[in-house]
């Protein structure tokens, strides 16, 4: 006999840009630290927040270019996986 399996990813996908730029937690942890600012001009690739989870620290970063509008969390914040970060524009 031959034995099948399917692979399931056991986190959810890096974090992605959600309609018109909202940035979501790709994991459940804690906000350590906010990189930008409110109406901050950023680059695409510039680091936005780091999350800690399990222990390991996770940078989040600008998938493009634009401008903080909001920033739904603060440092030392508790996330779970899909909770929105901030909104870029």
């Amino acid at each position: 006999k031959t034995a099948q399996f399917t692979l399931l990813a056991s986190l959810p996908e890096p974090v992605k840009a959600l309609s018109k730029g909202a940035y979501t937690a790709p994991m459940p942890g804690e906000v350590v630290k906010i990189l930008v600012q409110a109406e901050q001009m950023i680059e695409a690739g510039q680091a936005l927040l780091i999350i800690n989870s399990m222990k390991m620290e996770n940078t989040i970063y600008a998938y493009s270019s634009g401008q903080v509008k909001e920033i739904f969390v603060n440092e030392k914040t508790l996330v779970k996986a899909g909770d929105r970060l901030l909104k870029i524009e």
